[in-house]
């Protein structure tokens, strides 16, 4: 398997957590407390951006009504 650009800290340091046996419910213990760690990363991000630009409901509200949303 070719690896396309380095390895960040943070994939080594999970590799070299995951590199002993684990049973199936650690590695699903594993699992959702990375999936949880993200999540309140991703969670401090958006909080941040909504201070910062002093969003609040009504806002949200025009911009999930607006017909100028971008589409993929």
């Amino acid at each position: 398997m070719k690896i396309a650009q380095p390895l960040t800290q943070a994939q080594m340091m999970v590799l070299s957590l995951v590199n002993n046996s684990y049973s199936d419910k650690d590695l699903n213990d594993l699992r959702n407390t990375l999936l949880h760690f993200n999540h309140l990363k991703m969670q401090n991000h958006l909080d941040n951006i909504i201070s910062k630009n002093q969003i609040n409901a009504d806002v949200f509200d025009q911009i999930l009504n607006s017909h100028d949303r971008k589409t993929k």
